[in-house]
């Protein structure tokens, strides 16, 4: 925290009006809040100014401001400063506010952009994955939301236009740490195809939800985006957001959304709940390095974090310690680094990389090493997996989330239950253990040799006879399945990216009485659910889950079931 006050202070005297923005601000939560060039640590921005007092572009080697060359003045100028009424948030956690502008403006839209390569290899695939708009994908890259808030953009023009061809057309403008219904003064640094975005200058009239951050970097600190948040606000918002996503990102709006679509539970903890974290920090040549995560408007600059308020307490007593260790080994780099140079060597070992730490606690306590085995309790099962490996970071809400997944997995239908559930993308067994003694028969499915070494001693260790665990293929991931679809309910815990199209597939082809997806990504499950209802499946609730209190992650839980006329009757 005291760096950055340090840089903020240098960077003040270098340049005072790049850092107007946090004087005079009304509201006292967003003190020292960071802007575009606050991002840079003054030792590599050498700021110069016109005789006018604003940034000279054109004069400065500062990387952090080459994109200024490339800014596009429409629909507004560089730093141009508007007052804003906040409508919305999106998942990023970012605020939404809408400028009508003349369709005199609207006229000198400048064309769009030829793709890029990356954004072309994307669109081939529109017959599955979600086409985000080329100017969309090259700020936020799988983030549908902001094509679908394009889509409404593009929307609410025509309708307008129809109405009246001189009616004024919205435009979209996202503001971090602006929340709904609050007027702001933002200063705009970037236009996009559809939309601006823009930093807060000062927040004119704050929300009723609005509430002092416990944490001094939040805003900084980019691991936060709500704890300006009231948090039964916070569980409101992010319902909506996964409605949202599913209705328009997921072109779901045949369906009854909102009656679908149940209120997010809540964290029993909202913060000191989480139970591992990955602090980062780069190797440098000279002083000591910053350990922590990165440094909020920016893609790779790390913020110092010497305590995390959403890390559970026993981390937090093991940090200290972790970061001297991190800070020695930048100095035995450092020694290491002069050595080969002295020795004439030019390998890749002489290059001062970064490194990621881990602190993950679990029944043992705080393990840092990500290949020891280590346990955590839930419910009645005590699980083992490595210590790097993926698991639940929420051991306060994950009972209520596996709870859930258990009870709708064996949900009856019509008075026919499942008697065979198949968990995919098992890792080290979590639902198919916890579900085992409600079914005959309980397989295991997973690529990841590892994960099914761990599941098989988890089950062996709980005592449970009647689930096994099978390393399938990605070409053929139900082959080894002793049983068919029918009477048989799947649970599907994929990563954030969701599941590939070879997977849906054979999950179609398989055709399972009952699918119930757990998901990390609402964006990536409603493309998802997508598939799996075009494909025959009826789409019967959602169930947020806030695993991540304070930030703007949310876990969903979606239960399918077969639509009648597919399901066999036959016994």
């Amino acid at each position: 925290q005291g760096s950055i006050q340090h840089r903020t202070a240098r960077l003040r005297h270098l340049h005072p009006r790049a850092c107007e923005s946090h004087s005079g601000t009304s509201s006292s939560a967003f003190d020292g809040l960071p802007t575009r060039a606050m991002a840079t640590s003054a030792s590599s921005m050498p700021l110069s100014s016109s005789s006018s007092g604003a940034l000279d572009v054109t004069e400065t080697a500062s990387k952090q401001y080459r994109a200024m060359k490339k800014f596009v003045a429409f629909p507004f100028e560089y730093h141009q400063e508007l007052e804003l009424k906040i409508d919305g948030l999106t998942s990023l956690g970012e605020g939404i506010g809408r400028v009508q502008l003349p369709p005199s403006v609207m006229a000198n839209q400048p064309k769009p952009a030829k793709p890029m390569r990356s954004q072309r290899r994307r669109a081939s695939k529109k017959d599955f994955d979600l086409v985000v708009e080329s100017a969309t994908a090259a700020v936020y890259e799988d983030e549908p939301e902001l094509s679908a808030l394009a889509e409404d953009n593009k929307a609410d023009a025509n309708a307008d236009a129809d109405a009246d061809a001189n009616a004024p057309r919205p435009w979209v403008v996202m503001v971090p740490f602006a929340l709904p219904g609050e007027t702001v003064r933002v200063r705009v640094y970037r236009n996009c195809r559809s939309y601006s975005q823009a930093d807060l200058v000062e927040v004119l009239q704050p929300s009723k939800t609005r509430t002092a951050p416990v944490c001094a970097l939040f805003t900084q600190c980019d691991g936060c985006q709500y704890q300006h948040l009231d948090y039964s606000a916070q569980l409101a918002w992010k319902t909506q957001q996964v409605a949202y996503l599913l209705e328009r990102a997921g072109k779901l709006s045949d369906l009854p959304i909102s009656a679908i679509i149940r209120p997010a539970v809540g964290s029993p903890k909202q913060f000191g709940y989480r139970t591992k974290i990955t602090p980062h920090f780069q190797y440098t040549a000279e002083g000591v390095p910053e350990i922590g995560f990165r440094l909020h408007g920016t893609k790779s600059k790390i913020v110092d974090v010497p305590l995390c308020p959403i890390a559970s307490d026993a981390i937090n007593e093991a940090l200290p310690a972790v970061r001297e260790a991190a800070v020695e080994s930048n100095e035995r780099k450092k020694l290491e680094v002069a050595l080969h140079k002295a020795a004439g060597r030019r390998d890749i070992r002489n290059r001062m990389t970064g490194a990621t730490l881990l602190l993950r606690h679990a029944n043992e306590g705080v393990v840092t090493d990500c290949k020891v085995q280590v346990t955590e309790t839930v419910g009645d099962l005590t699980l083992a997996f490595q210590a790097g490996s993926f698991f639940q970071n929420n051991p306060h809400t994950l009972p209520l989330l596996v709870d859930h997944v258990v009870r709708h997995a064996v949900a009856t239908k019509g008075g026919r239950q499942c008697t065979q559930l198949i968990d995919a993308y098992c890792g080290s067994g979590l639902f198919a253990l916890s579900a085992a003694k409600y079914f005959e028969e309980v397989v295991g499915i997973e690529t990841a040799k590892p994960s099914v070494d761990s599941a098989k001693a988890n089950a062996a260790a709980n005592g449970i006879k009647n689930a096994r665990f099978i390393g399938g293929s990605a070409e053929s991931i139900f082959a080894q399945v002793p049983f068919s679809g029918q009477d048989t309910s799947v649970v599907i815990d994929p990563p954030r990216r969701g599941c590939d199209q070879l997977f849906l597939t054979q999950l179609l082809n398989f055709r399972p009485q009952r699918i119930v997806y757990v998901s990390c990504g609402p964006d990536t499950l409603a493309r998802d659910l997508v598939v799996l209802v075009n494909g025959g499946y009826e789409l019967k609730h959602v169930q947020p889950f806030d695993m991540f209190p304070q930030t703007r992650h949310i876990e969903s839980v979606a239960v399918l079931e077969l639509n009648e006329e597919d399901v066999d009757e036959t016994p």
